[in-house]
């Protein structure tokens, strides 16, 4: 999904329990994946977050 995320063009930040997930090298997450985005803000560019979301 990460790689999906930046072809996508989404660039960001792993963080909160995914790290220590991925550190424990655990095949299932609880219950999502905490990116923190770091080339554009989610909460000001919606329709961008909207239109990744479709195409995923």
């Amino acid at each position: 999904m990460l790689v999906r995320l930046k072809d996508a063009g989404v660039e960001g930040v792993i963080i909160g329990s995914t790290v220590l997930m991925l550190y424990l090298n655990l095949d299932e997450f609880e219950d999502d994946i905490d990116v923190f985005v770091t080339n554009f803000s989610p909460y000001a560019d919606e329709e961008l977050v909207r239109s990744i979301a479709v195409k995923l």
